[in-house]
């Protein structure tokens, strides 16, 4: 599966740079798992458009860019419709992440996007969900996370964001983004719409980025989009102000290791020789995919453990997983938080859900855990 995952890496630098790519590197690759790894990372529309310039026309590829294409226009549309609400009802707003980032990529779709994230303002919650549930959306995502999430058929996916970080992202992220609005920027062309300044931008997308990296992991799209942003405008950035902030918000040794590491592997199709840390910090990102495995949340939690007790037993993992800190009550189950003398019932009732609705989690953790230690005895 590794090659295969490098042999993606190859075809998607080919992509970015309009390079036709050698077929004789990848033609002992299954097109079938070379297909599932991309998927996994997001990145299928990318490598098809370099297939397609090889004369390679796999049709379950050309299905995932044309799905791609797709969703990108439905969304461009149906935002534009929910931005005309948001003006005429003088609510303050401001899109995310993929929303710009796919317009830095030189061709529609290779930056896939599932939904669209936007920061709304917080006061007027209730007014956008009245108009999203009219409009015929039902509400995927608890109202108790930093994000309301709506979908409707056939591809429409919304995350209005009461806020960019939730009190469970630690107090470091939270604190930083709270009352974010009085560092955005008004746009020049739209009313009610605000931006980060590109700085900003940057810096709160590596940000978002190691949040998931230190959790479950992040795949191979998060480093395409740290190579395409930093190409389009690192001669503009204010490199200062990046490391200053992001010192503050204690990811500034992520920042530089995660921007040299893609400016390295994509800077051209062909792979340069990486240090033993470059290629270590590769294929954790190769073997995360887009929104992470649980056996890398494991992984990182133990190392948690570790680091606050000195101790990475599995008696120790589980103790944590079925005791969490009181702070995972506090936004995960404020009732039981509020009311701590309940709180073996909501002991109980985490154990009992982990065991007859999450079993699959609670198996992949075990089973890396498991590894662990038999790694160690080793």
């Amino acid at each position: 599966m590794l090659k295969t995952g490098y042999d993606m890496l190859y075809l998607a630098a080919c992509g970015i740079h309009g390079i036709t790519p050698d077929t004789e590197k990848f033609n002992s690759t299954d097109m079938e798992k070379l297909l599932k790894v991309c998927k996994f990372h997001s990145l299928s529309a990318l490598v098809c458009y370099a297939l397609e310039s090889a004369g390679i026309n796999d049709p379950s590829f050309q299905k995932e860019k044309n799905l791609a294409v797709r969703n990108i226009i439905l969304l461009d549309v149906e935002r534009k419709n929910l931005c005309e609400f948001f003006k005429k009802n003088e609510i303050w707003y401001m899109p995310l992440k993929g929303i710009y980032l796919k317009n830095y990529y030189p061709k529609i779709g290779m930056r896939q996007m599932c939904d669209n994230d936007i920061l709304v303002d917080l006061s007027k919650m209730n007014d956008i969900d009245k108009f999203m549930t009219q409009r015929g959306y039902t509400m995927h995502s608890s109202k108790v996370a930093n994000d309301y999430g709506y979908l409707k058929l056939p591809c429409y996916n919304f995350e209005m964001h009461r806020s960019l970080f939730g009190v469970y992202d630690g107090d470091t992220f939270y604190n930083y983004y709270t009352n974010i609005k009085e560092k955005l920027i008004p746009s020049k062309s739209e009313s009610y719409e605000y931006n980060f300044t590109p700085e900003d931008f940057y810096i709160f997308m590596t940000a978002h980025e190691y949040k998931h990296f230190s959790k479950g992991g992040t795949g191979l799209r998060s480093l395409v989009d740290v190579y395409i942003y930093v190409r389009k405008f690192s001669d503009t950035l204010n490199w200062d102000y990046i490391r200053q902030e992001c010192k503050k918000l204690e990811i500034a040794e992520f920042e530089e290791k995660s921007r040299k590491l893609s400016l390295r592997i994509f800077s051209s199709a062909e792979l340069p020789e990486l240090t033993e840390d470059e290629q270590k910090m590769l294929e954790y990102y190769l073997s995360s995919g887009t929104y992470g495995t649980n056996s890398n949340k494991a992984l990182n939690t133990m190392e948690k453990i570790k680091s606050q007790s000195g101790s990475s037993s599995k008696l120790g993992f589980i103790f944590h997983r079925i005791f969490p800190p009181l702070e995972h009550y506090k936004y995960w189950f404020p009732f039981f938080y509020k009311h701590k003398i309940l709180l073996p019932i909501g002991w109980a009732y985490r154990l009992i859900r982990g065991i007859f609705c999450k079993s699959d989690m609670a198996k992949a953790e075990m089973r890396t855990i498991n590894n662990i230690e038999k790694d160690a005895q080793d």
